[in-house]
């Protein structure tokens, strides 16, 4: 018996280094939803431990009740209530957490603690005895309860009851890779809840609590999935916030390119309820993708068009591979956007452009467009057939070298007047390829564009 104690001095001990470790990783991660909560349940955890084994050095009444009741029941009173709002935080329901109710909700510990430091006052709540074992201290059965006890453990329980409920949704209602965190939250709560009922319910005698027990088997679960499933790095509520409200349709896939989970965007745009598309091949929800995918573990990043007629879309699709921490591939993840109004857009434009080339090629006379430097940018078929100068090479030729050396100080004094006045006139000699001079009547005006 005497080895066994001092095994459970030293796994509390354990339990508050492990409980401090997780309090100060989580608080590192303090701005992500339920963080602060699950700090206060590890602080609550080293705090039960250690006053527990400070229990077991003691060897007055006195110290015995201020170590087993006062400083322990700090612990016992806020850990229901502290667990509670860390479920509710993680499981994105936040709003619930007013500080109405926020007062509400602790009201319990709070009166419970007060009754537990004014205990000898009165017998409204608990009394416990100590026992010796040994040369070590421990609790022993409470030899007194008063009514107040009742609304203890109905709260306390009621508190555990509906974290486990709100858990075990929350494994129902999410995918991967969030699902294995929230089945991890929901058997870790199982440790301490178990880990209560001897304290409660077995016989009276000095005995080592069952406790901490509890709370070491979570802190040491909840440690692994710190590190499995990133906890507090990677939360479910980030996923709802974010890509649930992203306009682009965001689709999972596994390794064999079957979905996983898609978002309300993705539904809408292939038309079907999330529990219809979950388990589907890609390929027979998007046809045209398994034309574009022939790689397997790289990027692709393309346009493709979806349904007929009246139905047609063009999407832009980015696919990327999903590895895990080992730089192995688990899965696909793409991105789809509607660009269908962009594509009617760039359409009109291309055909109000062909329009708009078509009446200027249309014109009986030369037209043609320069720059503020007087270079070519823009000029009719006619230009082409009265100079005899093929399309490339106009492009970029300054305007006076279409005219006869002696015309050309006159032409660039007119294009000089076009650009300080707006308009300007001129009669000169066009100087064809062949080395011809053919006179011409030249109207010209400025076009400001972007105040240039």
């Amino acid at each position: 018996m005497l080895t066994f104690s001092v095994l459970y001095i030293v796994l509390l001990f354990v339990t508050v280094i492990i409980g401090l470790a997780l309090a100060a990783y989580a608080w590192r991660h303090r701005h992500t939803p339920g963080a602060i909560a699950f700090t206060g349940v590890m602080l609550a955890a080293a705090l039960m431990s250690f006053s527990l084994a400070m229990l077991a050095f003691t060897n007055s009444p006195e110290a015995a009740d201020f170590w087993g009741r006062r400083v322990r029941f700090i612990s016992n009173t806020m850990m229901p209530a502290l667990l509670l709002v860390f479920v509710i935080q993680y499981t994105g329901r936040e709003k619930w957490l007013s500080w109405p109710r926020l007062a509400l909700l602790f009201s319990v510990p709070v009166i419970s603690l007060v009754l537990t430091w004014t205990g000898e006052a009165h017998y409204l709540f608990v009394h416990l005895s100590t026992g010796k074992v040994g040369p070590f201290t421990f609790l022993g059965r409470t030899t007194t309860t008063g009514p107040w006890n009742v609304v203890y453990l109905t709260y306390s329980y009621l508190a555990l009851c509906v974290s486990l409920v709100l858990l075990l949704l929350q494994i129902f209602r999410t995918k991967f890779p969030y699902r294995g965190q929230a089945i991890v939250l929901f058997v870790g709560f199982f440790f301490p809840l178990l880990a209560t009922v001897p304290d409660t319910f077995m016989a009276a005698g000095p005995r080592p609590s069952f406790a901490p027990l509890g709370i070491a088997a979570l802190g040491l679960l909840y440690a692994w999935a710190l590190f499995r499933y990133r906890l507090f790095d990677i939360v479910p509520i980030a996923r709802d916030l974010v890509v649930e409200s992203m306009g682009d349709a965001v689709l999972v896939l596994d390794q064999q390119r079957r979905l996983v989970d898609v978002n309300p965007a993705a539904q809408a745009l292939l038309g079907r309820k999330d529990s219809e598309l979950v388990g589907q091949p890609i390929a027979d929800l998007l046809p045209a993708w398994s034309e574009l995918v022939e790689r397997q573990n790289s990027s692709l990043h393309a346009e493709m068009i979806t349904g007929e007629g009246e139905e047609v879309r063009h999407l832009a699709l980015s696919e990327q591979p999903i590895c895990d921490r080992r730089e192995h591939l688990v899965g696909y993840l793409i991105i789809l956007r509607d660009i269908t109004g962009r594509k009617k857009t760039e359409e009109r434009l291309t055909q109000e452009k062909r329009i708009s080339e078509e009446i200027v090629n249309s014109l009986p006379g030369v037209f043609y467009m320069n720059d503020s430097q007087t270079a070519l940018v823009q000029w009719n078929r006619r230009l082409e057939q009265v100079t005899g100068y093929a399309a490339e090479e106009l492009a970029g030729k300054q305007a006076v070298e279409f005219f006869v050396q002696e015309d050309r100080a006159l032409v660039a004094s007119r294009l000089e007047k076009v650009f300080a006045e707006g308009q300007a006139d001129v009669e000169a000699c066009f100087l064809t390829h062949d080395g011809r001079a053919i006179p011409y009547y030249f109207t010209a005006s400025r076009i400001d564009l972007d105040g240039e």
